[in-house]
């Protein structure tokens, strides 16, 4: 976004307006790089209060909200907060919308947050199981062990899977 969108709209809009873009583009760029340098963040801040003084010149009044304004203080904040990739929620947030999307029982949330962690986690369990199983039987000595040990392993497994059934059933009553 912060190298597309000026190149996309440089033959669009006047080259005022598109040089505004390119800064502007360049700053977020900047304070969003993995290593900050003080002195670099400094003239950072410098060049901002040019762009928006720029952009006053461009765009109407009631373009500058408070969000605008608060352009100029991410420098100071990328200073004292270090890079903007460690101290982002963005993984966060989208780790708790998927867990938020799991709810069918608004009444009873945590239960179905939780009955389809348990879900997917056996999911996983089984298709790695699979994936061992189906690496066995490509092989002739897999075949082999596959009929020796086959009750050893689903005697192992079993208790989980009584205990993921019994967890299933106990929880219907909330669906």
């Amino acid at each position: 976004m912060q190298q597309l969108l000026p190149v996309a709209l440089r033959g669009l809009l006047p080259d005022d307006v598109t040089s505004v873009l390119f800064h502007l583009g360049g700053y977020f760029r900047e304070l969003n790089a993995k290593v900050l340098y003080i002195d670099n963040l400094e003239k950072l801040e410098e060049r901002i209060i040019m762009t928006l003084c720029r952009m006053e010149m461009i765009f109407p009044p009631g373009f500058f909200t408070m969000m605008v304004h608060l352009v100029l203080h991410l420098a100071t904040e990328a200073k004292i907060g270090g890079p903007v990739c460690y101290r982002s929620m963005y993984f966060v947030e989208r780790y708790l919308g998927e867990l938020k999307s799991n709810v069918r029982n608004k009444a009873h949330p945590e239960g179905c947050i939780a009955e389809s962690v348990l879900a997917k986690e056996a999911m996983v369990l089984c298709s790695g199981f699979l994936g061992v199983f189906k690496a066995w039987l490509t092989s002739s000595q897999g075949l082999m062990i596959m009929t020796k040990h086959l009750d050893l392993l689903l005697d192992q497994h079993q208790l989980f899977f009584q205990m993921l059934e019994g967890h299933l059933e106990s929880h219907e009553v909330m669906l």
